[in-house]
């Protein structure tokens, strides 16, 4: 049965939508749902706003709040708000302290399912590929499992195998939080600010790219051919032929997790080196080419004999494009010369606007951001504080950030994390 909403659509998945207006209540966002009009999208959910959310609820803070309705909705909303937790110029920075927390991490599916659909989707019997498959997976998440499995080759490879459904259900999700948006945004005035339906349009891109692993086979083989030649870095091989867009397989990364700070000691790696490298290597992605690995976390990063790294999982990559890497280079040159005037005059030429700009507005906020940065010693600069403070400078003087400038402010906090573990 399909219900209409007030925005004259035909709102075909009533049930999940009755499940996220409960999920709000309960943790006491009653009145958000009644001042936005959601209640309204379907007749049930007017009886739903009645309802009391738990006393005990109201004694976290706001932002713990938000965080539990994302954790609790499923992967859709879990990898919704990652995003968002790059994006500290649009939300408070306490909210982004609490999405950073979420994790993805789920029980896995049985390996029975995971069999079949490989067999699916490759086409051949299970025998034919496999000399091994474990009955369990080393890595389970919201969206896939992965295995460690040796060919008939005798090659180790890492299986990657998408979750049965996650695409339909990630669709439906979608949908729903276009709607949300877009009623949201009729409703409350100042949500408008925040341009949520281009949000979840960004994000309904980025998800459909995650959730095609012929992308990310594509992406590693990309990285292939510009970092190959980088002595310091390995990349994994892709085997295509036994890859599709649910499956991917590609090399067996056999080595020691850069978080892994103990073992690596243990094992007579030089961590500083290793710090240094991590930076090197992203260096060289940034500014030599304008491709980079957009989710460098510690979890991603491994260690290999003769302090090398690997980099794994390549659904998440950065590209600037040639005008964010002339303002990337503008502002450095200019910091680096203390000339806010100079970093000013770059981000006029180089950025678009969105309201009315003062140009002593920009260079006076430069000027307090380069200030900060070069009266201050090394070790007690708060780099995520920095990228922050770039970040919010853009909205608030009506400038546009270049869409690729987020990916590249997550990836050098992941490389602060890292290099502060090391």
């Amino acid at each position: 049965m399909k219900y209409q909403n007030p925005l004259g659509k035909p709102f075909r998945h009533a049930n999940r939508y009755l499940e996220i207006l409960k999920v709000l209540i309960r943790y006491g966002f009653a009145d958000l749902v009644s001042r936005s009009g959601l209640e309204k999208i379907l007749n049930a959910g007017r009886k739903l706003v009645d309802k009391k959310a738990d006393p005990g609820i109201y004694e976290l803070s706001t932002w713990e709040r938000i965080r539990l309705v994302f954790e609790d909705l499923g992967p859709t909303y879990i990898k919704f708000a990652q995003l968002m937790s790059i994006r500290g110029d649009l939300i408070p920075m306490e909210l982004v302290a609490e999405l950073e927390k979420l994790q993805d991490d789920v029980p896995p599916f049985p390996t029975v399912e995971a069999r079949a659909l490989i067999e699916r989707e490759l086409e051949e019997d299970f025998g034919d590929i496999f000399s091994q498959f474990p009955d369990k997976p080393i890595a389970a998440g919201s969206i896939a499992q992965v295995y460690r499995c040796e060919l008939v080759s005798g090659e180790v490879v890492a299986v990657k195998v998408q979750r049965p459904d996650i695409l339909k259900q990630i669709r439906t999700d979608i949908e729903i939080m276009e709607t949300i948006a877009e009623t949201v945004s009729r409703h409350i005035p100042e949500a408008k600010m925040y341009n949520l339906q281009k949000v979840v349009q960004e994000f309904s891109r980025a998800i459909e790219l995650e959730l095609d692993f012929l992308n990310e086979a594509s992406n590693i083989e990309s990285f292939h051919g510009c970092f190959n030649e980088v002595q310091e870095l390995h990349i994994p091989r892709v085997y295509r032929k036994y890859s599709t867009r649910k499956v991917l397989t590609m090399e067996f990364v056999q080595g020691i997790k850069i978080s892994h700070t103990a073992k690596l000691e243990q094992e007579g790696y030089d961590l500083k080196l290793l710090a240094r490298r991590s930076i090197d290597v992203v260096l060289k992605q940034v500014f030599e080419q304008g491709f980079f690995h957009a989710d460098p976390h510690a979890g991603n990063v491994t260690v290999l004999p003769d302090n090398r790294l690997s980099l794994l999982d390549y659904g998440m990559m950065g590209r600037l494009s040639p005008s964010t890497r002339r303002l990337i280079t503008a502002m450095l040159i200019g910091a680096l010369l203390k000339d806010s005037q100079y970093i000013t005059r770059n981000v006029l030429r180089l950025c678009d606007t969105h309201g009315p700009v003062s140009q002593r507005g920009i260079e006076a906020a430069v000027a307090e951001i380069v200030e900060g940065f070069f009266y201050t010693s090394l070790e007690q600069i708060d780099m995520p504080e920095v990228i922050t403070k770039i970040m919010r400078m853009f909205p608030e003087q009506n400038l546009v950030l270049p869409a690729d400038m987020y990916l590249l402010g997550r990836t050098i906090m992941l490389l602060q994390a890292n290099g502060e573990r090391l």
